[in-house]
């Protein structure tokens, strides 16, 4: 079987930065206090915000983040086999975003490209894909994927929980096939649609589209850690056991940055200290699909991770999907 590894990451954001105090008078003025909720339960400081959507959108922060990808693993677009595109706030519907990301980066004729939907999950199923992708196909090389949401724009300033956490960001991953050891080693997957209904967007579905008073996130009170932390916890250690490890071969952890108080519970019932988790979520807010990656593009550009280092990528999507995956770095 082949070994497919991950060869280089990068991150792109907007240039305008956002902080807690901007959010906290906003939100007194509204007779809200958000000041505990930002700074301790969800580990806000700072994110990043599209400052013109004229200018900037998912689209564009995709190409940058791909063009930086492509740069730092000295390769040419044309290396790229196939290309997969995370989002969660498409630009088009026709044609895929993917498709004009593969037109704006100038991949080759001979190569594939599609859009992924997983919500919040979306990178990591997408990286999942074209692992098996190749895997299975004759000739190919490497994979390109790429997370980007724009979802700062479908956020109403009345909702403290969408519109004060969510930054703009997006991240790109190469896997290629190596003759090496290592690289993906499995994925654990879980689905419960009891709470499918507590996130909507556009709430009013894409037969809202010309009625833009639904078009927005729709969030109505999803806890999300009563759903997901006790299957996750058991299923990380189903993942790590079956696949002959123990959770203290795991040298660190990139997670949904959705709040630092979910991380805090997954280190307390998987008993893994917090120095494993890597939160960036006070520097970018929440990305959404891109969150994991990029906390693992500054574990890889801060030096603290290292070729060889076993790796868990796990995050939480609306719906509500969960997904874990175990790499040798």
């Amino acid at each position: 079987m082949k070994n497919i590894r991950i060869l280089s990451t990068a991150v792109y954001h907007p240039d305008h930065k956002v902080n807690n105090q901007s959010y906290i008078d906003m939100y007194e003025k509204q007779g809200k206090d958000v000041r505990h909720f930002f700074e301790n339960v969800m580990g806000r400081k700072d994110r990043y915000i599209i400052k013109e959507p004229n200018k900037e959108n998912n689209i564009t922060m995709a190409i940058n983040a791909s063009r930086k990808v492509l740069e730092t693993a000295d390769l040419q677009p044309t290396d790229i086999d196939i290309l997969y595109f995370a989002t969660q706030t498409p630009e088009y519907l026709m044609p895929t975003n993917a498709l004009i990301l593969h037109k704006e980066i100038g991949m080759g004729h001979n190569s594939a490209a599609i859009d992924v939907n997983g919500t919040c999950v979306g990178m990591l199923l997408a990286m999942e894909q074209a692992v098996n992708y190749l895997r299975q196909t004759k000739g190919v090389k490497r994979a390109l994927v790429v997370g980007a949401d724009h979802i700062s724009r479908y956020t109403r300033e009345e909702d403290e929980v969408p519109h004060g956490n969510f930054g703009d960001a997006a991240a790109a991953i190469l896997l290629e096939v190596t003759s090496e050891s290592g690289g993906y080693i499995d994925s654990w997957h879980y689905i419960n649609t009891a709470p499918i209904d507590y996130i909507l967007f556009p709430k009013g579905g894409i037969s809202s589209i010309q009625d833009k008073k639904d078009f927005y996130v729709d969030w109505t009170g999803f806890n999300a850690d009563s759903h997901s932390i006790p299957p996750t916890v058991q299923g990380i250690r189903n993942l790590v056991e079956s696949n002959g490890y123990t959770l203290d071969d795991i040298k660190s952890f990139y997670m949904s940055q959705f709040s630092i108080k979910s991380l805090k519970l997954l280190s307390h019932e998987l008993s893994i200290s917090m120095d494993k988790f890597k939160f960036i979520g006070d520097q970018y807010g929440y990305t959404g699909p891109s969150s994991p990656i990029i906390a693992l593009n500054e574990a890889i550009e801060e030096g603290s991770l290292r070729r060889g280092d076993l790796i868990i990528l796990w995050s939480v999507g609306a719906g509500m999907q969960l997904i874990a995956s175990i790499y040798e770095y």
